[in-house]
């Protein structure tokens, strides 16, 4: 009986030790941290974190994740084929409610982007033509 728990208990170690040496270090050395801040700081574009990622040997996740911790990544802003921002329709919703001075309009996100753009745009050009009434 003895014997059985001594070389179960050797298995389990050997088990432990095997698992040890396929860990992988993650951690960034001090000098590391400090070229990569420094590269990317210079030039913040997917690029650099794509040619830090190849120059360090890690995954490009690990470089973005570094570089969050270290106060410096910006994330990339999306635009749109002509350039404008991204403007979720749930966005274009708020700033319809707003305009009409009203709140509660659930469910008009489900309508074609195209035309809550086309309601807002509307909505902003008769405000403009109010003020410029009132004005006069």
């Amino acid at each position: 009986m003895n014997t059985n728990n001594t070389n179960n208990t050797n298995n389990t170690n050997n088990t432990n030790n095997t698992n040890n040496n396929n860990t992988k270090q993650s951690k960034y050395t001090e000098d590391e941290a400090l070229e990569m801040v420094a590269i990317y700081t210079n030039n913040p574009t997917k690029e650099t974190v794509q040619q830090l990622a190849i120059q360090l040997d890690r995954s490009e996740k690990s470089i973005i994740g570094k570089l969050s911790r270290e106060g410096v990544y910006r994330k990339q802003v999306y635009t749109t084929k002509t350039g404008e921002s991204v403007i979720t329709k749930l966005e274009l919703v708020a700033d319809i409610e707003q305009a009409l001075e009203i709140e509660g309009l659930t469910g008009l996100e489900k309508a074609p982007k195209v035309v809550l753009q086309r309601v807002l745009k509307a909505l902003v050009l008769e405000e403009k033509q109010h003020n410029i009434c009132a004005s006069t």
